[in-house]
Parts: C-alpha cells; sequence; structure tokens
C-alpha cells in the first residue's frame, strides 16, 4: 500500500514538472520584437545607405531579438523574404509589395545573421528605380504592427526616416500626442449642404469630418480604407445602438469608409445604411454620438461628440453643445422679457389698488 502511494506520488510530480515544461514553451509565443535600427552597421562610422554596385544600394535593419524561424535561416541567411514580408514594410509611401508589382524585384529583403550586429536583421537590395531611396533624398521606411514575427509579434508600428543632409542611418520618428475633434456630420460635397443623402433604393449615406488625421495615413491606399465598421463600430452610437451593434442585428447594415478629399478638409468617415428600421431617414429624427474612446491616429478624440438631425432639414447635423448654445441665446432674452412682464403686471396692480 505503501509503496503503490508513493508510485502515485511520484507519477503528480512528473506529471506537475511536465506541465510546467510545456508552460515554458506555450510562453515563447507570446514574445514581442521591435526594430532597433535602419542603416549601415557594420561599417565605420554607421551611414543610412551604402551604393555596392553603381545604382545598386541596400541598408540594414536590426531588431531586439529572433523575428524570423531559426530553422529556416540555413548557413546564416534566407535569401528573397520581399513576397513574405512586403505587404508590411513601406517604403517612401509605398508598400515593398507595390514597389515590386511597379518593377519586379526592384525591393529584395534578405534574412541574414550576424553576431556584430545582434543576431537576425534584414538587409534591404534595392536598384535605381526612381522613388526609391538614395543617399541625396530623404527617406522612409515604415514597419506596420502585423509583421508577421516568429513565435511573436512585433512590439509597435515604427517609422525611420533618412535625412540626406546627415548621412547618418535612418532615426525613429517620435509619434506625437493630439487631440481630434468631429467637426461635421451630413452630406459637405452637394450645395447645398444636407443632412443625408439618399443614393440607390434605399441605401442612404452621410459624411462625417474631423480637424486633422483621425486614421493611419499609411493604411490609406488610393484615398480610401474600405469597411472599417468592425474596428470602429463599438464607438460610434446611431439612434440608440452602437454601429456594432446594429450589424450583430443585420450582418452590415452599416458600413464605415475613411476617405479623402480636400474639399471636405482631408480624412473624413463616409456612412453607409440601409433601410433597416430603426436606421436614421430623411423623415426621422436621428442622433450620432462618437464616444471620447474611439480610436485616433497617434491621438484621442478630446470628447464625446454628439449630433442630432431633425427630420426634414435640409441642412447638415447640428452638434449637442452648439445646439444647447443656440437654446440658451434664446433663453436669456426670454427670460428677461418675462421678468420685465412681472415687474409691469405688478406695477399695474398695485396703481389698481391704489385707486
Amino acid at each position: 500500500m505503501k509503496n503503490t502511494k508513493k508510485v502515485s506520488w511520484i507519477l503528480i510530480v512528473a506529471f506537475a514538472i511536465s506541465m510546467t515544461a510545456l508552460a515554458g514553451i506555450g510562453a515563447r509565443a507570446a514574445g514581442s520584437v521591435s526594430v532597433t535600427g535602419v542603416g549601415i552597421f557594420d561599417q565605420n562610422p554607421n551611414k543610412g545607405l551604402h551604393t555596392f554596385n553603381e545604382s545598386a544600394k541596400l541598408f540594414q535593419v536590426t531588431f531586439s531579438g529572433n523575428f524570423y524561424d531559426p530553422d529556416e535561416v540555413v548557413g546564416g541567411q534566407k535569401l528573397w523574404v520581399q513576397s513574405e514580408l512586403g505587404p508590411y514594410i513601406i517604403l517612401n509611401g509605398k508598400t515593398v509589395a507595390q514597389w515590386n508589382e511597379i518593377e519586379f524585384n526592384s525591393v529584395q529583403i534578405h534574412v541574414k545573421v550576424s553576431e556584430a550586429l545582434g543576431g537576425q536583421y534584414l538587409e534591404f537590395n534595392f536598384n535605381g528605380h526612381e522613388g526609391l531611396p538614395t543617399e541625396d533624398s530623404d527617406a522612409s521606411i515604415t514597419f506596420k504592427k502585423d509583421f508577421p514575427v516568429y513565435e511573436g509579434s512585433l512590439s509597435e508600428k515604427s517609422t525611420w526616416e533618412y535625412r540626406a543632409a546627415s548621412g547618418a542611418p535612418f532615426t525613429k520618428k517620435v509619434r506625437t500626442s493630439n487631440t481630434i475633434e468631429v467637426t461635421g456630420v451630413g452630406i459637405f460635397d452637394q450645395s447645398p449642404n444636407k443632412g443625408i443623402h439618399t443614393f440607390s433604393d434605399d441605401a442612404k449615406l452621410f459624411q462625417v469630418t474631423f480637424d486633422g488625421n483621425f486614421y493611419d495615413p499609411d493604411e490609406i491606399v488610393g484615398g480610401q480604407k474600405l469597411w472599417v465598421q468592425s474596428e470602429l463600430g463599438q464607438y460610434i452610437v446611431l439612434n440608440g445602438k452602437t454601429v456594432a451593434e446594429w450589424n450583430e442585428i443585420e450582418f452590415n447594415s452599416v458600413q464605415i469608409h475613411v476617405k479623402v478629399s480636400e474639399a471636405l478638409g482631408g480624412q473624413y468617415l463616409e456612412f453607409n445604411f440601409n433601410g433597416h428600421e430603426g436606421l436614421p431617414k430623411e423623415t426621422e429624427d436621428a442622433t450620432i454620438i462618437f464616444l471620447k474612446e474611439m480610436p485616433v491616429y497617434e491621438g484621442a478624440l478630446s470628447e464625446d461628440f454628439e449630433f442630432s438631425y431633425k427630420a426634414g432639414n435640409t441642412s447638415a447635423w447640428i452638434l449637442k453643445k452648439q445646439q444647447a448654445a443656440e437654446t440658451s441665446d434664446f433663453a436669456v432674452p426670454a427670460i428677461i422679457a418675462a421678468v420685465i412682464l412681472i415687474a409691469c403686471s405688478g406695477s399695474v396692480a398695485k396703481k389698481r389698488m391704489r385707486k
């Protein structure tokens, strides 16, 4: 009996040790990696770019740890990974994938290993195609947050900038926090402006303008980023329900797109919605609230913004605090008039009593 108990305890301890080991293995997958440098780091002094064959140029990108599966890196390198990583890297305003659509393999990326550079790094080779980096022109490179990382993720999106005047390695752009305001809701590309526009049967739309960039410009391709309702929907309340709730009731009954127009002041949102019962229409009052927690590129909304639409009104939606101010402007003279009227009535009553 004692031996049986002893064996049981041994099995329990062995099981606990094995589970701890498995947990440790699982924990590896949760690591994050960051980009630590962009430039030429195996020359002294370091610099931003290097020309190695006529117009062929290169730079290196270092990381804080392994970003690529070591088993795939044979002989200290894994060549030609641009098709794999290209969609997640923006070079001078275009993704590497886009540059290589313009000219095949105009940008090539290789994974390499060097103890002097801290382990794994990326080497970028590119030709003299117009618009790609050169030593005598400023340049920038952005690594998107969803850049694929072995057993983890990139800790943040980061942008690095090269200044031709200095020739030094790229420097990391410091993100500045700013507040954004919602400046209008309605139809602003028609004259006169109005609140809601029906463009196809029961399909309707309105636009929402802001006083600055509220969405990452690098994510807006060709002047638009479509279908952001799943991203923003929980922070926007339309007629008493969040956009996310409306879309649970009926799939994509409310669609939201980020668009860019100089006439509308830059980035704006376009809301498209169908005739589902309860959603805005020209013949019914409506409200929309943008919650302060709505995600904003490099900043935040300054406060909650609530706008209301009045049925049949041909003008844009009205901001609640603006509406309150207009009501107050009317109320103050009305109160003064009422006080004067009461005073006059009292004076007349006294005169009658004297008689």
